[in-house]
């Protein structure tokens, strides 16, 4: 490798690499999730009406530098990281239990006899 590329590449620019990469596919995929958003198929940038844009930074300032940003890549990106990447919103900690689907708000039993007898 390094007769192709140089000893400029190690294994941790590699990694960094990688990370940003999927990061950028992380967020053009969450954009182009959302009502009004799409990718244009010719240039791999993000499309949203001028309208849609501006509610959608007021409530994500941070992600305002998204806005055009292209990612030639993307087609390989889904087939190197799936279709689905983990954004956190079903997030279970490890040290947690989830929920019993059918469990609802526990009720001490006292509580219920005093509430029942009356």
């Amino acid at each position: 490798m390094m007769e192709k590329f140089g000893d400029d590449y190690d294994k941790g620019k590699i990694r960094n690499r990688l990370r940003t990469l999927k990061n950028r596919y992380k967020q053009i995929k969450t954009l182009i999730e959302l009502n009004g958003f799409g990718l244009d198929d010719k240039e791999k940038k993000t499309i949203v009406e001028d309208q849609v844009w501006d509610d959608y930074v007021k409530v994500h300032p941070n992600h305002a530098k998204y806005r055009g940003k292209s990612c030639a890549d993307y087609e390989k990106l889904v087939i190197i990281y799936g279709d689905t990447i983990a954004d956190g919103r079903d997030l279970v900690l490890t040290n947690q239990r989830p929920p019993h689907p059918i469990s609802g708000p526990q009720v001490p039993i006292d509580e219920v006899a005093v509430h029942s007898s009356s």
